[in-house]
This record gives structure tokens, sequence and C-alpha cells, in this order.
């Protein structure tokens, strides 16, 4: 089995010494020290700075370089896709694999439970209440990755075995125009109630795109 590398990051809320007995706990879970553990606090304009990629970027620099922003901050084209974690994994390597195989591809895991699963699924949009986490897939397309046709080949077969373990549903933040019955991925049980109120709020479809729900 080779081994595989992963970074886990996230956001508290509070003092990092309140933070830490967290970070304990689940580094004792995993069973392996991190190759690197850090932690910084922010106000909230810093954290807001820190996520938009400005860190190593002052004053100006920390705006978007194109469309005039003349800023710092590159933009990167890439494509995506996503499967809900609806179970444990049945065998973590071969899915590491999978996630791993291809260049130019990267999965960002967002874990879920907790307050998420304490609203129940038909009390919000969003239908996955009780999945275990999601899978967004992505893939860089530039010229050493390959253009978007090849990056959306490529994300479309980890899309695909994904589904095979884990079911149809999808995460609606990544759409892809070739997701298999999109609605009923990203909306599940939600999607009537949904469309009834696109079509009651947009009824001149004004926000309607292709995978929009005022356009269906």
């Amino acid at each position: 089995m080779r081994p595989a590398l992963a970074a886990s990051g996230g956001c508290f809320v509070g003092p990092e010494s309140r933070l830490k007995p967290f970070v304990d706990d689940l580094v004792r879970r995993v069973g392996t020290a991190p190759l690197r553990r850090t932690a910084a606090e922010f106000d909230y304009l810093g954290a807001m700075r820190h996520y938009a990629g400005c860190d190593d970027l002052g004053g100006q620099a920390c705006a978007p370089g194109w469309s005039g922003g003349g800023g710092g901050i590159g933009r990167n084209a890439y494509v995506g896709t996503s499967r809900m974690l609806t179970k444990p994994l049945s065998d973590p390597q071969a899915a590491a694999d999978l996630l791993t195989g291809e260049p130019g591809l990267f999965t960002i895991i967002d874990a879920a439970g907790g307050a998420i699963g304490r609203v129940g699924p038909h009390e919000s949009a969003f239908p996955h209440r009780a999945a275990l986490g999601s899978f967004q897939v992505l893939h860089d397309v530039n010229a050493s990755a390959g253009d978007e046709a090849y990056a959306r080949r490529a994300i479309g077969v980890v899309r695909d075995e994904l589904g095979k373990e884990f079911g149809t549903a999808g995460y609606v933040n990544y759409l892809d125009p070739e997701m298999p019955d999109w609605a009923r991925a990203y909306y599940g049980d939600s999607l009537p109630r949904l469309r009834a109120l696109a079509r009651k709020y947009d009824p001149e479809r004004l926000f309607a795109f292709p995978q929009g729900l005022s356009g269906t």
C-alpha cells in the first residue's frame, strides 16, 4: 500500500486555546502524528484576507488581478464535480487511488455531521443532512493539465466511480453540466418544493440558467 499525503484545514470560531483539545483528539483518532501542524488567530477581516489568498500580499495587492482589478491575486481555470459521502469508505485505499491517480486533479473533502445533521432535510433547501461529508472533485484547465474537454472527462470518471459506491447525490456548489439527473442529485426530495418556489418568486425566469430551478 503506497502512502498518501493529505492536508486538513478548517476555521474555528474562538481562541486557539479552545481549539487545541479538538485538534489533539483528531490526531489521536487518526493515529499518526502530522508532518506539520499550525494555527493562527485572525479578526474577521484578517480571516477573509487569509482565505482570499492574501497572506503574502499587502495593501492594494490583495485584490483581483483580472478585469482591471489591479491586484496580485491570480485567476485559475478549473472544472468541478461532486458526490456526497453517504457512508464510511469500504476501501479507503481504492478511493485514495481514484482521487490521486490523475495529474491536475485535486479533491476537497468537507465533513458534515454536527449541527448540519440537526436540521431536518425538509426544513431547508439542502437535502443531504444525513451525509457524512462531500467530495468536491476539481481539475485544473491549463496548458500543462489539459484543456476543458480533457478535464471534464477526468472528473467524470471520478464522479461516476464514486457514484457506484455512494449513490447519485451531489453538492450544488460545484455545478457539473454533465452530472446525470442533476436536479435530483443536487436537491433530492427538496426538488418539488424548490421548483414551486422558483415558479412563484421568479415567474419571468430572470434567474434561469441551464441548471437553475427557474428554468425547469
